[in-house]
């Protein structure tokens, strides 16, 4: 088509100028939504055969230097651009920009009433569809939810077709009766997941849509979600569903802690008729509910350990039978699962079971909590409160809301707004007041162990410093400024940890290099981290560099062999105590040396056993961690892993293992 209407995303108002225009140029141009950010980016790309462009509203804001060359470019071809907005260009776009187009501009009036007047058309009978609030025919508020919708697709989707369609259906005069059936899906798909959206443009949310978007493209891999209650992990597991190419198959969320312990199995699998008391017709389970889609297990560190046995024979081959039936069954699902427990801890306390955890622990995804990203309280607050009130919530409610770091993380907010609109209270300072008394008794006390800080004031200063640390998600600047000291103080104090980033690796199996590779595609964090392994005739040196830090750590590893008289040969070996050492196996020493440039920081040792598998197959490792120098002075229980040998491309029988505890337990085990 020669014509082609640019308007705005996020307010009503945009998507009604556009019908305006749309029926003034009678339905004759293409339509599309574009930010002031992507504006250059779409004329850059326009069409050979359009003649004219109408930017509707869209502030020029972004890129002024590309926009201008863009226009320039549309010029040369014999383009018309014509801007028309109800708020005035600045001083420099002005002289920059407004010179290669055309431009309409009247701030007396809201923007598709300055359209109306550019192209003849009478806005009156659309003005409704822009304005928020007031008493509204159904046909009005039908089409408000269709907007809606059609930004929800875009954010939630990328999907800018139904924008389209929605403004031509507009612009058209189509009632919501006749609407097709398309986009009648579009408005239920949104009725039903318009709460189940990740809100907010802080560097956190955005890398966590960013990683939800990519582990949704794998269909099948498992996802074990982390976060505290209320910070939206099922939001985040249904996002993964949506955006995968299992969106359209079934989504099923279960409790593991809301049922019966007995019922699990039934739950899971089903039962046939007669199975169990109570039972008077057959049943499917949550697993073939789910087949072709995905099954969300929710406290999953909750499950009994006679459930995790269950739930670990289905997941090796998906067969499973019903309770009480004999036909072996099959489902394709996708596992999602998500705790707000440390599960490497509840593993190494009897109360979760290794196998299971490697199972789950395929791709780790922690959502932060609110505290950790507060500036997306306004838009949280602000959409919800526009939803529910038709109105924005001013600067001094917003300022209120964002003074309390809301330990029952983005639920606790909104529990919070919903006792405002049942009560009537727009004072959300005093609000806060009362809802700090109401909970006064929730409020986390330290443990003794927690009080018990190190003598040593540099030991102490340190442990302070990663609190911070971790409070702010591991966010190196925000953690500096919230201690006010230099980003490099931090780093200093942090060495333990962050010299060569192992603790990232917590919980973690990698069994190849592409593993590795993914595993830093979804966290970050181990992205500066590079090793080499350099082997002698009777150790072996690992050297990890941290390019962020610009620090490294040197693992040095001693072969040992072990007799039936170990223990006087080698001494104590701590938490390992008096286990028996099954003949065969290896002792090695591992010393970890943690240097800023030339100076060492910190050394620590421990002894691991391991015994290789046939074939260069994968290898049982015992570890007991040794009293280190610093902060880290508790015994770690013995704990047993697997990990195969050949990921760094070796595959001799016989080799070298590194085993690391850090505060969380064992970090990092590699051949």
């Amino acid at each position: 088509m020669d014509n082609l209407i640019l308007t705005g995303y996020g307010w009503t108002e945009y998507a009604v100028a556009a019908a305006i225009a749309l029926k003034g140029l009678d339905g004759l141009a293409e339509v599309a939504g574009v930010s002031k950010r992507r504006l250059p980016e779409l004329l850059e790309a326009t069409a050979k055969g359009v003649r004219n462009v109408c930017i509707l509203g869209v502030a020029l804001g972004g890129d002024e230097a590309r926009l201008a060359a863009a226009l320039k470019a549309l010029r040369r071809r014999g383009v018309s651009v014509t801007w028309i907005s109800a708020v005035a260009a600045s001083e420099s776009q002005q002289r920059d920009v407004l010179p290669f187009m055309q431009s309409v501009v009247d701030e007396s009036v809201a923007l598709p009433e300055v359209v109306g007047r550019t192209f003849g058309v009478d806005a009156a009978p659309f003005l409704p569809y822009a304005e928020d609030g007031g008493r509204v025919s159904a046909a009005v508020r039908d089409y408000r939810e269709l907007f809606e919708a059609a930004q929800f697709f875009y954010r939630y989707y990328q999907d800018e077709t139904v924008y389209a369609v929605a403004i031509r259906s507009l612009a058209a005069g189509v009632q919501p009766a006749a609407w097709g059936e398309d986009v009648r899906r579009v408005v239920e798909h949104y009725r039903r997941y318009r709460g189940r959206e990740l809100v907010g443009k802080s560097p956190q949310i955005r890398t966590l849509q960013e990683r939800v978007n990519r582990i949704a493209l794998f269909p099948d891999a498992r996802v074990l979600i982390l976060g505290e209650s209320g910070t939206g992990k099922e939001t985040v597991a249904q996002q993964i569903h949506n955006k995968s190419p299992r969106g359209k198959e079934p989504f099923y969320a279960f409790n593991c802690a809301s049922v019966n312990p007995s019922l699990l199995e039934s739950s899971f699998f089903g039962h046939e008729k007669g199975a169990f008391t109570g039972a008077d017709r057959a049943a499917p389970g949550l697993f073939e509910l789910a087949n072709g889609g995905t099954l969300f297990l929710d406290e999953i560190g909750e499950l009994p350990l006679d459930a995790q046995g269950i739930l670990l024979r289905v997941l090796e081959g998906g067969r499973f039978m019903r309770v009480g039936g004999g036909e072996e069954r099959f489902a394709d699902v996708r596992l999602i699962t998500a705790t707000n427990r440390n599960l490497p801890a509840r593993v190494r306390e009897g109360k979760f079971r290794a196998d299971l955890y490697q199972r789950l622990n395929v791709v780790q995804l922690r959502i932060p909590a609110l505290r950790e990203h507060k500036e997306d309280i306004r838009d949280i607050a602000d959409g919800w409160w526009l939803g529910h009130h038709h109105r924005h919530l001013t600067e001094e409610q917003v300022a209120a809301l964002m003074d309390y770091d809301y330990p029952g993380n983005v639920r606790e907010l909104l529990n919070l707004l919903d006792r405002a609109t049942v009560l009537g209270e727009d004072d959300f300072a005093a609000l806060l007041v009362e809802h700090r008394e109401m909970n006064a008794g929730l409020a986390e006390r330290e443990t003794v162990a927690d009080c018990a800080l190190p003598d040593e004031l540099d030991a102490a200063v340190r442990r302070h410093v990663r609190r911070v640390f971790d409070k702010y998600g591991q966010n190196l600047s925000r953690a500096a400024q919230a201690l006010k000291v230099a980003r490099n103080t931090v780093k200093k104090y942090l060495s333990l940890v962050l010299l060569c980033g192992l603790s990232a690796f917590a919980g973690t199996t990698i069994r190849s290099k592409s593993d590795m590779r993914l595993w830093q595609s979804v966290h970050d964090r181990a992205a500066p981290l590079t090793w080499s392994w350099e082997e002698g005739a009777d150790s072996a040196t690992l050297t990890f560099s941290n390019h962020v830090s610009r620090t490294t750590s040197t693992v040095e590893v001693a072969r040992g062999t072990v007799g039936a008289d170990h223990r006087a040969a080698r001494g104590s070996l701590g938490a390992l105590g008096d286990r028996s050492l099954p003949s065969g196996e290896t002792l090695v020493d591992v010393t970890l040396v943690q240097k800023a440039g030339a100076n060492e920081v910190a050394r620590e040792t421990a002894t691991i056993a391991y015994v290789a598998g046939a074939g260069g197959g994968p290898i049982t490792v015992r570890t007991a961690m040794q009293a280190p120098e610093r902060e880290l002075a508790k015994v770690q229980e013995p704990r047993v892993y697997a990990f195969d040998p050949a990921w760094l491309g070796e595959t001799s029988d016989s080799g070298y293992a590194v085993a690391w505890p850090d505060h969380r337990g064992l970090v990092l085990i590699l051949k």
